[in-house]
């Protein structure tokens, strides 16, 4: 169990762009459940549907990786999923560690 004390809302906002870090943010304010949540599930099912729109009806039968990596759609929804996924994880630490501190 995480202890209970009050987080550094600048710190956190670091710890989201460290891999593994960005879970012991989620985890310090006690929402990593729900940021799991938000984040396989939502982004994954966003993600997956965007491999179907922009590659087609079978992209797993795609042999020529350059196939995939000059569609400039696939691109371009890869980068805009990545700065959704950063921006939304920013915001979500930052509101649930001023919460968190609220409590103390």
């Amino acid at each position: 169990m995480v202890k209970q004390k009050p987080v550094s809302v600048n710190w956190q906002t670091v710890f989201v762009f460290i891999p593994i870090l960005d879970l012991w943010a989620f985890y310090s304010v006690q929402k990593l459940r729900m940021a799991l949540l938000i984040f396989l599930v939502g982004f994954g099912a966003v993600g997956f549907v965007i491999v179907f729109v922009t590659l087609g009806s079978d992209p797993f039968l795609v042999q020529d990786p350059d196939v995939i990596y000059s569609n400039s759609a696939y691109i371009g929804s890869s980068i805009g999923l990545a700065i959704a996924q950063y921006g939304l994880a920013v915001y979500l630490v930052r509101r649930w560690s001023k919460d968190w501190n609220k409590k103390f």
